[in-house]
């Protein structure tokens, strides 16, 4: 993946909002992989989303990053 973490990012290409990214600055984490919750409702949802998922390829990201 070519993927910076959530924070990296200004706007989200899929919508306005993305509620991972907006947890990750709340906790100013760089991504969700730092965070104690790992891997969260809210990022498996995502990741398994029909439309804007990814069949959890930013889960594994995250966990590379968490080490």
């Amino acid at each position: 993946m070519k993927c910076g973490g959530c924070i990296q990012i200004t706007k989200p290409f899929w919508g306005e909002q993305c509620p991972v990214k907006s947890c990750c600055e709340s906790k100013k984490l760089e991504n969700c992989g730092k965070c104690d919750v790992f891997p969260c409702d809210v990022l498996i949802q995502f990741a398994y989303d029909k439309d804007q998922g990814d069949n959890g390829k930013r889960i594994e990201q995250c966990k590379k990053w968490a080490l």
